[in-house]
């Protein structure tokens, strides 16, 4: 996993907040670390297949005007391929949208990016509409995973992770509505939160079908990561949280972690990532906090996910109407891939009542895991239940069955927390014994990112996980 560093450039451990510093300081121009992310995405790019767009004349245009003078200062970024940003189309990588026009207005989570000063180049690869847990599709392609270009890179926020883990840039914005944002940091040794429903502003014009999806960056760092949640944090008399702003590092109290391996129905993980699991629950009570095993979490894997893939179809025809408003016509199967076809096929006879027993079912699950954190300040879990597999075994072209059993395996101790409004957060937890990294999840109360942020922070002074570079990276000047 260690190996003899040969950096691209100067600047290649430096975090989003390090360089927005060298810009406000004067020590560098917007413009020149733009021409340096450029570079890497010109020698990197083509070897994982991470951006669905881009508009590189756009974001020089931006640099040379100047960026405000926000926390982010100078900073190139990509935005999600399914969320709107100005001067970009939302294509979600599908060939029904492929052709839709740039956006023009800009949205809450847009006004915060901006300014912070970010300085967007481009859309960042996912599966078609963010329904998959593996990134490949029609319109995009495979997208790569930096630590092995055979294996999957997670999904459905799969290009973001590839962009950050190969350093190409320090964060990019991912969504997570079942656990997009955590499965490919998980793959890619990086930081994904899933914050608490109502915690951040607003992404779009069109309301969800369910408030489950959350939208934050992939990071390496941990203050990159709460300094992003700070930014798009809601405020004043929009907040339905207490305010937590910039959260600069752990607090001294010593916390009650809860482990959590396995569901009520018995579901569990593979043992190589069940090790690591437990080597960071030892940390954690190395560092002085009570850490203690539950016999199972309080929620049974299959009647969920049964549940949420109804959401799934209701959603993908959410899609399909939009397509029809665009086009004149109902999509065909070219339009969408396999798999959103077979959701289209499985539409139930009652979308509000499937969706309202999937809202009980969620309702049970979160009052049980409010009740554990009565005794708890944190749950502690695998992430995913496996290391990367083979991208060739999840390819797009197989039957949509195959499909969907991966992501039931890859989501299970994730997107239960989408429906119950609870935060999450994934931190690099270590590596299996082929090298492969391995993320642990932790779980709070809603409202309690402070102590997600807590837990990262002590664990990223002990682990160093920054330390750790895939082959396909900035670091290496022959990958």
């Amino acid at each position: 996993m260690m190996r003899n560093l040969q950096p691209m450039d100067e600047l290649y451990n430096h975090d989003a907040m390090a360089l927005a510093e060298l810009v406000s300081k004067g020590e560098m121009t917007a413009g020149e670390l733009l021409e340096v992310v450029i570079n890497r995405i010109e020698k990197l790019n083509p070897k994982l297949n991470a951006i669905e767009q881009m508009n590189i004349e756009l974001a020089r245009e931006k640099a040379r005007q100047g960026l405000p003078d926000g926390p982010f200062k100078g900073v190139p970024s990509f935005i999600k391929a399914n969320i709107d940003f100005p001067g970009f189309s939302t294509t979600y990588c599908s060939r029904g949208f492929a052709d839709t026009p740039a956006i023009t207005y800009t949205s809450p989570l847009a006004e915060r990016y901006i300014e912070a000063g970010l300085n967007i180049i481009g859309k960042s690869t996912l599966p078609e509409f963010a329904y998959n847990t593996h990134t490949e599709s029609k319109l995009s392609g495979l997208t790569r995973n930096p630590w092995n270009p055979s294996l999957t890179v997670g999904g459905s926020s799969g290009g973001a992770a590839a962009l950050v883990a190969s350093g190409i840039v320090p964060m990019a914005h991912g969504t997570d509505g079942g656990g997009s944002c955590r499965i490919p940091s998980s793959h890619c040794l990086l930081l994904g939160l899933k914050t608490s429903r109502g915690r951040h502003v607003d992404v779009g014009r069109i309301p969800p079908v369910l408030e489950t999806q959350t939208n934050q960056m992939l990071t390496r760092s941990v203050r990159d990561l709460a300094m992003s949640f700070m930014i798009t944090e809601r405020r004043g008399d929009n907040a339905s949280l207490p305010e937590l702003g910039f959260i600069s590092g752990p607090s001294s109290k010593r916390l009650k972690i809860a482990v959590g391996l396995k569901t009520a129905d018995g579901q569990s993980a593979d043992a190589d990532v069940l090790d690591v699991i437990m080597q960071t629950a030892e940390r954690c009570k190395l560092m002085g906090h009570d850490v203690v095993e539950l016999d199972f979490l309080p929620y049974h894997v299959d009647e969920f996910r049964d549940q949420f893939l109804k959401m799934l179809a209701i959603m993908t025809q959410r899609m399909a109407d939009r397509f029809k408003e665009n086009k004149g016509r109902p999509v065909a199967d070219d339009d969408f891939e396999k798999l959103q076809m077979h959701h289209l096929g499985a539409i139930p006879d009652d979308p509000e009542a499937e969706l309202n027993r999937l809202m009980e079912i969620a309702s049970k699950i979160s009052d049980s895991f409010d009740r554990l954190f009565e005794s708890y300040d944190l749950i502690l879990t695998p992430t995913v239940p496996v290391v990367a597999k083979e991208a060739a075994d999840r390819s797009i072209d197989k039957d949509p069955i195959s499909l969907l059993a991966a992501g039931r395996r890859d989501g299970r101790f994730l997107a239960f927390v989408n429906t119950t409004g609870h935060p999450a957060m994934t931190v690099p937890a270590g590596f299996n014994p082929d090298g492969l990294p391995v993320g642990a999840q932790f779980i709070a109360a809603r409202g309690a990112e402070d102590t997600l942020f807590s837990i990262a922070y002590e664990l990223e002074d002990e682990i160093k996980w920054s330390r750790h570079w895939p082959p396909i990276s900035v670091a290496f000047a022959g990958s």
